[in-house]
């Protein structure tokens, strides 16, 4: 792999395990067979420690502001080292925070379990296949129910892009529903609008799994609260499809 060929890179928790993903995407896929690769990802424990001696002439390690032995987690010393050589920066998670306060949430692509980040211009899906999908690259994204029944935990959305790819990524929890789409919403990205009724029943049976069964007087005062918080969030998804 030479350094030219190195298009992007990303640098990502791995959600609920202890490891990070470094993800390096090529402008010239690697090739197995007749399959191809445009993306390498490499994975870390983040809590494993390395000493590493650079073999490089002095006079490089000083115009590259690298030290002869480097000492630290491992994929920060991999992650600088890399940065350096190929001199284009390392993407991480931006300001998107999931119900549960993490840069990513998990989800299903056809038939594999991944996680989704969004990022501060883009939306990356790992692990098999990486999918990365640019803002600006989105004509549009459509959220939907997975099943027919209210109750259901899971929703599904769709993405449909300008060079005429759509992706359609299942079993998201539906408690995300709310901070992925006003995080679209606020990066402009354009959204189809849910059925009123449907986004209501998403928006108040997530809040109802997190509150738990209450009395009726509070279900009444909760779903005045949830009727409103929906009209402020259409509002906000008319913001981002203009």
């Amino acid at each position: 792999m030479f350094f030219n060929n190195i298009s992007r890179m990303f640098l990502v928790p791995k959600t609920n395990s202890p490891h990070i993903n470094f993800i390096i995407g090529l402008h010239q896929p690697m090739r197995q067979g007749q399959t191809r690769y445009p993306f390498v990802v490499m994975q870390f424990d983040a809590e494993e420690d390395i000493e590493l001696e650079i073999n490089m002439p002095e006079e490089d390690l000083e115009s590259m502001k690298l030290e002869k032995v480097m000492t630290g987690k491992t994929f920060n010393v991999v992650t600088k080292l890399f940065g350096t050589l190929v001199n284009k920066p390392i993407v991480v998670p931006g300001e998107f925070k999931s119900e549960k306060e993490e840069a990513g949430f998990s989800c299903t692509y056809k038939a594999t379990s991944g996680y989704m980040f969004p990022l501060n211009r883009s939306l990356l899906f790992i692990v098999k296949p990486v999918i990365f999908i640019r803002f600006d690259e989105i004509i549009s994204v459509e959220f939907s129910r997975t099943g027919v029944s209210t109750q259901n935990r899971f929703f599904a959305f769709s993405i449909s892009t300008k060079n005429g790819q759509e992706y359609e990524f299942t079993n998201v929890d539906r408690a995300e529903f709310e901070p992925l789409s006003k995080y679209l919403a606020s990066r402009d990205v354009k959204i189809k609008r849910l059925d009123e009724q449907d986004a209501s029943a998403m928006y108040r049976a997530s809040q109802l799994e997190e509150e738990g069964d209450d009395d009726d007087e509070e279900d009444e005062d909760f779903e005045d609260d949830g009727e409103s918080d929906d009209d402020d969030e259409s509002e906000e998804e008319d913001e981002g499809s203009n």
